[in-house]
């Protein structure tokens, strides 16, 4: 598992609304000046994906033939990373998700998700199980119920 107090290069989530499982949020990263907004996570997949592919870490194992940039995420890159402290400290209204991706590989990522008001931390190896991680965290949040 990834020493968490020591991650420097991972994407914060902060999940601000969550009505009937449908997450709304911000999503923090060193290399964006600024926040994306997320209205859903398909929408934060995207995004994190997109991310991904504009600064290239991680490397795509199959590349995407022709050029699409989102500009979207392209208008709020930046040339010199971020502090990794300053995106540390960024909250959620509800819940606070750190993720790295480790590999993109098969279409799909493997990596490692902390909570971080419970202190959990899990694996994940494809986008479906860190959306269902997720979305099973926000349910809980929602309900006030404890996550598995």
């Amino acid at each position: 598992m990834i020493p968490w107090e020591r991650a420097t290069d991972f994407y914060s989530v902060c999940m601000d609304n969550t009505e009937d499982g449908v997450c709304k949020g911000r999503l923090y990263h060193r290399y964006l000046s600024g926040p994306l907004m997320f209205q859903n996570l398909d929408d934060l997949i995207f995004q994190i994906n997109e991310l991904c592919n504009q600064i290239g870490v991680p490397e795509a194992w199959e590349r995407f033939r022709g050029k699409r940039v989102s500009e979207r995420v392209g208008n709020h890159l930046v040339e010199v990373p971020r502090n990794h402290e300053e995106i540390r400290t960024e909250q959620g209204k509800k819940e606070t998700f750190w993720i790295v991706i480790v590999r993109r590989q098969f279409n799909t990522w493997q990596g490692e998700v902390f909570w971080k008001e419970k202190q959990k931390e899990g694996q994940f190896n494809s986008i479906t199980e860190l959306m269902v991680l997720l979305a099973s965290a926000a349910m809980c949040s929602e309900t006030g119920g404890v996550s598995q």
